[in-house]
């Protein structure tokens, strides 16, 4: 039997126990996975799975230090410690979104830099749902091809995340979206539903 506490952090046998709340890897306590880029990280986890054919996917949990909600922990989460009622992590919107394309026909949509964007689609009947989260720290112009030029969409970034760690059913705040290009801040994750 091993001792968790006998092992070296160094090495990646075990965590880094991170209280301080920095970016660091095997960590213990993750700021990010609360963070949009914890739910780009998620996204584009997802979408190279679909890619390779994986038939289904465990990701996080729902709650505690990697939960999609906020619970109260023993270690500071910085902007969730003191939100009233319920409060949701960025990620918990990607979940809920990827959840109801299960056992929907996937669609081979592509990125050409899937270093910088990765998308997700599928479609459910007459709709067709695109996912696309821009991976980097800067804004991303997007090119879309293959799809119609209208379309609803709903964006989580920056501007929206106060709304989105309050509201369960932020995904469903849709606007009209026409054309072809659009613009992601960085990290952040549009979802566009075509027809239907």
């Amino acid at each position: 039997m091993v001792n968790r506490n006998q092992l070296n952090p160094i090495t990646g046998v075990t965590y880094t126990q991170n209280p301080d709340n920095h970016r660091v890897t095997m960590a213990r306590v993750e700021p990010r996975h609360r963070a949009l880029f914890g739910a780009e990280w998620h996204l584009g986890y997802i979408s190279q799975a679909a890619r390779g054919d994986v038939e289904a996917v465990t990701m996080a949990s729902p709650a505690g230090e990697f939960g999609i909600v906020y619970s109260k922990l023993p270690h500071a989460q910085p902007g969730y410690d003191g939100v009233e009622g319920a409060a949701f992590y960025p990620v918990f919107h990607i979940i809920r979104g990827m959840s109801a394309a299960a056992g929907l026909p996937s669609i081979d949509a592509q990125s050409s830099d899937t270093e910088r964007l990765r998308c997700a689609a599928w479609r459910n009947g007459q709709a067709t749902h695109l996912w696309l989260a821009n991976l980097r720290g800067d804004d991303l112009t997007v090119e879309l091809s293959g799809f119609p030029r209208s379309a609803t969409m709903s964006v989580l970034d920056e501007s929206s995340f106060d709304a989105a760690v309050r509201d369960s059913a932020f995904g469903d705040r849709e606007a009209a979206f026409a054309g072809s290009t659009l613009t992601l801040a960085p990290f952040a994750t549009a979802a566009l539903t075509f027809g239907g």
